[in-house]
């Protein structure tokens, strides 16, 4: 009894020494790190692009110089990207994916989380005290059947002031594309898409103009089906289209006129545009400048660029994402003199350049696809730093640039805080369980939904089934004595005094005792399905059959009703058709369960 006790003890103290580190990793998970961040007073990175302009140039920003490193890292779960503005940083999405939450910049501890619906599909912007971010809500099996929504927070509290809902018929068949919100002046743009009944894509799409209070101003219907962010400056709104018509489309801001559309000289697609100074500047494989006003083009640059990433504009210079003619992903950052077109310097690296470049008063950050951040200086393109965030994550969202700090993320569900100096370290508990995590949630919640499947499904499958071979065994006149010998075991009773309730009672028992195993290892093998259900009928009957064969019977000689070689071969045969009937069945009528929930 001493030893038992001894090795309970430990294996108490084991316990608690998990759920300890548990609790630890779980305050740890929502900040990790060895530095603080230097406040910014009064900068910020409000939206996707830095402005409305898009032109993702911060003049007030340093960022990082030196030995960077992470200040903290923050698990935020995944996300379409973050925002910093009124002290606060924000993050859509996160682990729960129609969530928006904001976190202290300078410390990356988390202040508030408000849950808003299924997705997010656009980073958080800020203007003023008000977070906009756009949300859907599944409402059925097709995307255009979700609940589309803009949503406005208050950034020091995240309570909701008010969504926007359209509900009337020309909102029936729509959706928001991914990462088009922008905000100019309290009033906000974004860009969806129509569908017609046949879901198709013919439908063209739609720039619309929400105000400050929630109503709609206005709504301007285009052919295309494909248009890019709005680039507002200037009472002039700017989309790309690159489906039906490769086009450059202005729009007026108050009412949402057309005012021009331009085609690229050479026919060729155009990435997101950007508005500064009374010029539209767009990246394609030839780049772009045009009049804000009239649309004409008033000079091309002579560089590769490419339609996947747009450019970024900061005073006298566009740093253009490109490389070479055949290539759609760039490798390449060249700066370009606006006035001249002249070619500064460019960069080269041997993997893509998976985000948009970003500006700040001395240096350009631009990501990875292979997990590295690269700064590169202004002047002369000579590299300053490289931080590689993780070698097994592109880096695809827009980095932040504010103050002396580069805010990167989400990657691995994870936002880094690159400072000078900064030494944050991801544990490996944190590591493991926020990478882990989402996807073990996710294996959870559809496991849970395929066992209730199989356990609904198994207990009436289980009583049909023994009922079924009661009546096989009592019409072909077969051998009782494994009911009997069963129910003896159950319900611990001499073989002799069995009754014929006792032996319903026990044949209830095992068959929908085998039929419940056979339905655990199935929905634990439920990607092998149909397969899954014959191997583990065969694995559970025959297991019967061998105990009954080679155990039950050998030992109770006196209770046979017959000779055991015949029980052996009636319950055989019994028990292999029961078992092939279990097999394909029952995981057959959970698989139409299972579709039929996911349809309906």
């Amino acid at each position: 009894m001493s030893v038992l006790s001894g090795r309970d003890g430990r294996i108490m103290l084991l316990v608690a020494a998990v759920v300890v580190a548990i609790a630890v990793s779980g305050v740890a998970l929502s900040s990790v790190g060895g530095a603080e961040v230097q406040p910014a007073a009064g900068d910020s990175w409000p939206m996707e692009g830095h402005d409305s302009g898009q032109t993702a140039f911060n003049p007030n920003a340093v960022g990082p110089d030196g030995d960077v490193g992470p200040a903290w890292i923050s698990v935020t779960g995944y996300g379409p990207g973050i925002t910093v503005a009124n002290d606060r940083m924000f993050v859509a999405g996160g682990e729960r994916r129609g969530a928006v939450t904001a976190y202290d910049p300078a410390e990356g501890s988390r202040e508030w989380r408000t849950r808003l619906g299924d997705t997010t599909s656009s980073k958080p912007i800020v203007d003023g005290e008000t977070v906009y971010v756009h949300v859907s809500e599944q409402q059925g099996r097709d995307v255009v059947e979700d609940r589309h929504e803009v949503v406005a927070l208050d950034a020091e509290t995240g309570d909701v002031e008010w969504r926007f809902e359209a509900t009337d018929d020309r909102y029936e068949s729509t959706t928001v594309s991914w990462k088009t919100l922008t905000v100019a002046d309290g009033t906000l743009y974004v860009v969806g898409e129509n569908y017609g009944e046949s879901r198709t894509d013919d439908e063209g799409g739609f720039v619309l103009s929400i105000d400050e209070d929630g109503e709609e101003r206005w709504r301007t219907d285009l052919a295309s089906h494909e248009i890019s962010r709005p680039a507002v400056d200037g009472g002039t709104v700017v989309v790309s289209t690159t489906d039906l018509e490769d086009e450059l489309v202005a729009l007026d801001a108050a009412d949402g006129e057309e005012r021009w559309r331009t085609e690229h000289p050479d026919e060729v697609r155009f990435a997101a545009p950007a508005v500064d100074d009374g010029s539209v500047y767009v990246n394609a494989r030839t780049p772009l400048e045009l009049d804000a006003e009239t649309g004409e083009v008033t000079a091309d640059y002579d560089v590769t660029g490419t339609p996947s990433r747009p450019m970024a504009i900061a005073d006298d210079q566009l740093f253009v994402p490109g490389g070479g003619s055949q290539e759609w992903a760039p490798r390449q950052i060249y700066a370009v003199e606006r006035a001249t077109g002249a070619v500064e310097w460019s960069y080269g690296s041997s993997s893509e350049f998976s985000s948009r470049p970003v500006v700040s008063d001395e240096t350009v950050f631009v990501g990875g696809s292979d997990g590295v951040m690269y700064a590169l200086d202004r002047q002369d393109g000579e590299e300053r730093w490289t931080y590689r965030v993780n070698r097994n994550y592109m880096i695809n969202n827009e980095p932040a640039v504010v103050g002396e700090t580069l805010y990167v993320g989400p990657v691995d569900n994870r936002v880094y805080a690159l400072v000078e100096g900064g030494d944050a370290r991801d544990p490996v508990v944190v590591g493991f369980v926020s990478r882990f995590l989402p996807v073990l949630g996710d294996f959870v919640g559809f496991f849970a939904v395929v066992a209730l499947a199989y356990l609904g499904v198994g207990v009436p499958f289980g009583i049909v089934g023994a009922i079924t071979v009661l009546g096989i065994v009592s019409g072909l006149r077969l051998s009782r004595t494994p009911l009997r010998l069963f129910a003896a075991r159950l319900f611990r009773t001499p073989a002799a005094d069995v009754s014929r309730r006792t032996e319903f009672a026990g044949a209830l028992v095992a068959s929908i005792t085998a039929v419940l195993a056979v339905g655990v290892v199935s929905a634990l093998t439920f990607g092998a399905f149909p397969f899954n259900g014959l191997l583990a009928a065969g694995a559970v009957f025959g297991a019967t059959w061998a105990v009954l064969a080679y155990r039950w019977l050998p030992t109770h000689p006196d209770d046979l009703d017959r000779e055991a070689r015949t029980i052996r071969r009636q319950w055989g045969v019994l028990l292999a058709v029961y078992g092939l009937l279990v097999g394909l069945l029952y995981p057959l009528v959970v698989f139409v369960v299972l579709m039929g929930i996911y349809f309906v």
